[in-house]
């Protein structure tokens, strides 16, 4: 404890999956993992429990890819609290749907970078748990309103 943060920088290297060996060398002490600018897709492109073992995971930067799917952990399928701080899903227009508890386990959360993703409407309740972010960027996402966990949220400093 006390030493320095693991990174992990994958970014731009082509990758449509990340290796489970890959995940189980971060998984004990990486505290920022990027793997923007690659082909992820699907729900195999990051197992969630591998995401799930990395237990001092603070920013995961997911940008720029192709995800199709919702990539964390969340409602029942997550066994504990993640302590994201950073999370960015920028320019993945293929994903369109998150799901109703998406940021369940993420309530550390204080930067969020949706822009240029397809949620159109916000599940009810779908940020309320998020009531420490700072910053929420939700840019070109063809949202139809702002979503009532908004105006709750006392921290936010910065809405895109």
């Amino acid at each position: 404890s006390g030493g320095a943060s693991a990174r992990l920088d994958l970014r731009g290297r082509g990758l449509e999956t990340v290796p489970l060996d890959v995940w189980e060398l971060a998984a004990p002490g990486v505290s920022f993992i990027d793997l923007g600018d690659n082909l992820l897709a699907g729900k195999d492109a990051i197992p969630l429990t591998a995401l799930e073992a990395c237990i001092k995971l603070e920013a995961i930067l997911l940008d720029g890819n192709r995800l199709t799917v919702w990539p964390l952990p969340s409602g029942e399928q997550a066994s504990h609290t993640l302590p994201l701080r950073e999370l960015s899903l920028a320019n993945n227009p293929a994903l369109r749907i998150a799901p109703p508890f998406a940021f369940s386990r993420t309530p550390l959360l204080q930067k969020l970078d949706l822009s240029h993703v397809s949620i159109p409407s916000a599940p009810l309740g779908f940020l309320k748990p998020l009531s420490k972010l700072r910053e929420l960027r939700w840019a070109k996402g063809g949202l139809t309103q702002i979503p009532d966990d908004v105006y709750r949220m006392e921290d936010l400093r910065l809405l895109r």
